[in-house]
């Protein structure tokens, strides 16, 4: 996978914690999360934190959150920068020269502390003098181009922020473009010249959306038909699944895995050898997983996969509902792991739809991996992996759901069974996200 940069905030939280929460056991974490009412702000921060320490790694922006306030004691900003291909936090303390050495030092401490027992990576850097207010404040004077070009020849198509040298990258369209901003914000900005975006790319970023083109450039949904050929019909070899039309298997949840957000699906889904890589539907057939960085299992234990979605693509809390091109979706706002039989929920198939109906049995093993078996007998191949749901009842008003795993077969004459989000997360690791 190329480089993913996630510009993060460096925190707001102190090392030492003056007034400490009550201890977080994995026992009130189950409670919270079977609960189906939404979570206060605090107790997410507090099961995610719970669940850090579970699987030995702390979140990347947790991290991150506990810097700020020791930064500012020492007289000094900062911001971090996560590289999902080195899986390091780079951490950039900026502010005057004077001292900035010593601070790095107490601030490489100070993540000592925080990590012990953990396997985040974080390298810390002496960045450079201006403040991430000060560097912010200048991106947005940046893009008030009519504050500064009368002429209207100024047109920016991206900016960064670079902490390792304090200063905003500027993605000007032309070379007379890039010198009028280098004149009027000197060395607060560096300019390069990048051609105005094309209407593909545009197109990419701005298209309507569903199961069948959903744009990488907004996030993957779950529910989102993804196919394993680049040209001609979705499926290459038709004797792996249904052809022509049909997807070869679904996404499913949004899922964070030691801080990095990836996407669940049925890990059969991987387990054809030939198969290195899943598109979406739509042309062009932008990449949804690639084997080499997807965590999978098809075994006595679970059928699940975590993808890495390639090219820094994200993913969203969200998935498709209607038919086969639906386009409309639904947000999930939590996870629950509590069934019992005549639970009701729907299962959503990039081939089959929707379908929704009620749990049949909590545990079982027809398809030789522990599953829940619904009363749905209308899923079809290549609904592998797709969402399983329920509405949840804390708010029905805002039609928002509760996740509870991943459809992974149906037996001929039989009916759809899913794998739990916790069988998933007990054999894989990480959680369904809810943001």
């Amino acid at each position: 996978m190329s480089a993913a940069f996630a510009t993060l905030a460096a925190g707001a939280a102190s090392a030492v914690d003056t007034n400490p929460k009550p201890p977080m056991t994995m026992e009130l974490a189950r409670e919270i999360t079977h609960s189906t009412r939404p979570l206060t702000t605090e107790e997410v921060d507090r099961f995610e934190e719970a669940l850090a320490v579970r699987w030995g790694a702390a979140r990347p922006d947790q991290v991150a959150e506990r810097l700020k306030e020791t930064l500012r004691a020492l007289g000094r900003d900062g911001g971090a920068t996560w590289i999902s291909e080195e899986e390091t936090l780079h951490v950039y303390v900026s502010g005057p020269d004077l001292g900035r050495v010593v601070a790095v030092d107490k601030i490489k401490t100070l993540v000592t502390e925080i990590l012990r027992g953990s396997n985040v990576k974080v390298q810390v850097h002496a960045g450079g003098v201006r403040s991430e207010e000060q560097l912010v404040s200048t991106m947005d004077a940046v893009a008030d181009t009519k504050s500064y070009d009368s002429t209207g020849t100024v047109q920016i198509r991206a900016q960064r922020i670079d902490y390792s040298t304090g200063t905003v990258e500027v993605d000007a369209t032309s070379q007379a473009a890039a010198d009028i901003v280098e004149k009027q914000f000197g060395d607060a900005v560096k300019v390069q010249v990048k051609a105005p975006y094309t209407q593909d790319e545009l197109d990419e970023m701005f298209e309507a959306e569903g199961r069948r083109n959903d744009s990488p450039s907004n996030g993957w949904n779950g529910g989102t038909a993804m196919c394993t050929a680049t040209t001609g019909d979705c499926i290459f070899d038709a004797e792996a699944g249904t052809a022509g039309d049909s997807a070869a298997c679904t996404t499913g949840l949004k899922w964070v895995l030691a801080g990095q957000v990836r996407l669940a699906t049925a890990g059969h889904c991987f387990a054809e050898p030939t198969i290195n890589t899943f598109y979406r539907y739509e042309f062009p057939r932008y990449g949804i997983a690639t084997r080499a960085g997807t965590f999978w299992a098809f075994n006595t234990n679970v059928d699940g996969a975590l993808i890495d979605p390639p090219n820094g693509y994200s993913v969203r809390n969200e998935f498709w509902i209607g038919g086969r091109y639906g386009s409309d979706s639904r947000e999930i706002t939590a996870w629950d792991d509590t069934l019992s039989v005549g639970q009701p929920l729907l299962v959503s198939g990039a081939n089959s739809g929707v379908h929704t109906g009620e749990v049949r049995i909590v545990f079982d093993r027809e398809c030789g991996t522990p599953l829940t078996t619904t009363n749905i007998d209308s899923t079809t191949g290549g609904d592998s992996g797709a969402t399983v749901a329920q509405p949840n009842s804390a708010s029905p008003e805002s039609g928002d759901y509760v996740a509870l795993g991943v459809h992974s077969c149906r037996v001929k004459g039989g009916f759809s069974r899913f794998s739990r989000a916790a069988t998933i997360a007990n054999e894989l690791g990480g959680y369904p996200a809810t943001y």
